[in-house]
C-alpha cells in the first residue's frame, strides 16, 4: 500500500475513533479549515506536516478536528499558519535548523 494512502487511512481511523469516543470536536473553525487546506495543498499527512514544521502531531490533529477547548490556536499559531501559507519551503528550512543555546 502506498505510504500516502496508508497515512490517509490512519488519519481517517483516528477521526472515527475520536467520534466514537465522543471527542468529535467542535464545528470547524476558519483556522482548522485553512490548516487542512494548506496541508492538503502541500500533499502532506498530519505527521509529515507536524515533523516538517516542528509541531506536535497531537496539536495538529486537535487543531484540524476542532478540539479547541484544550488546544486553542492563539495569535502565534495563527501567525505561523499565515507564514507557512506564504512560504512553506522557507519555513520548513528554518524549522529544520538546530540552534545552539546562547
Amino acid at each position: 500500500m502506498p505510504a500516502t494512502l496508508k497515512a490517509g487511512l490512519e488519519e481517517t481511523e483516528c477521526i472515527v475513533r475520536a467520534r466514537k469516543d465522543g471527542r468529535g470536536g467542535d464545528p470547524p473553525t476558519d483556522f482548522s479549515v485553512r490548516l487542512i487546506a494548506l496541508r492538503r495543498k502541500l500533499k502532506l499527512t498530519q505527521r509529515q506536516f507536524s515533523d516538517r514544521y516542528g509541531l506536535k502531531l497531537g496539536t495538529v490533529r486537535n487543531w484540524e478536528q476542532g478540539r479547541s477547548s484544550k488546544v486553542v490556536p492563539d495569535a502565534a499559531a495563527a501567525l505561523l499558519l499565515r507564514v507557512i501559507e506564504s512560504d512553506p519551503d522557507g519555513v520548513a528550512e528554518i524549522a529544520a535548523l538546530e540552534f545552539e543555546d546562547a
